[in-house]
This record gives C-alpha cells, structure tokens and sequence, in this order.
C-alpha cells in the first residue's frame, strides 16, 4: 500500500518532492501539494538511523522555501497526535 500511495505521489503533477540522502543513501523525504491558494506538507519521512541529525528539519526548510517562492497564501501540516516527540517540533 505504501509502495503505491508513494508512486501516486510522485507520479503527480501537484505533488511536489523532495528527497534527503547521505553517503547515496536515502534518508528522508518530504512532499508539498501544490493546490492553490493553501498547499499542504506531508509525508514527511526520516530513517530512524538518521534522525537528530536535522534530516527532518532541512526537508521542512525545503518545502516552506517552496511554499514562499510559489506564493501560496498559507500552509498545511497534518501530524500524527500520537508521535509526541514531532508534535512538540511543530508547536
């Protein structure tokens, strides 16, 4: 399911992607949905081998500098209730 929800993503013209590697090796991602005038982040994924190392911090810098040069009127973040150590991130 995963495999085909991802493939959709980006295989879509108004999905915008972003990919995060180190050493070649992917690490993270992160999407936009580009519909105007509110866009929306999300997946946002990081490899737990790779977090705390500001992974998931560069992809967000990435998208929101994306939401800026494109002139979206505002943003949207949807998070998981349940991962608390990302929500506090976000509050």
């Amino acid at each position: 399911m995963a495999t085909g929800f991802l493939s959709h993503l980006l295989s879509n013209p108004a999905a915008y992607s972003v990919v995060a590697e180190v050493d070649g090796r992917v690490v993270g991602s992160n999407f936009l949905w580009e519909f105007q005038p509110i866009a929306g982040i999300g997946p946002i994924t990081v490899d737990p081998a790779a977090q705390n190392g500001s992974v998931g911090r560069r992809l967000m810098e990435d998208v929101l500098a994306r939401c800026k040069t494109q002139h979206f009127t505002g943003v949207r973040l949807v998070q998981a209730a349940f991962h608390n150590r990302s929500l506090s991130l976000y509050t």
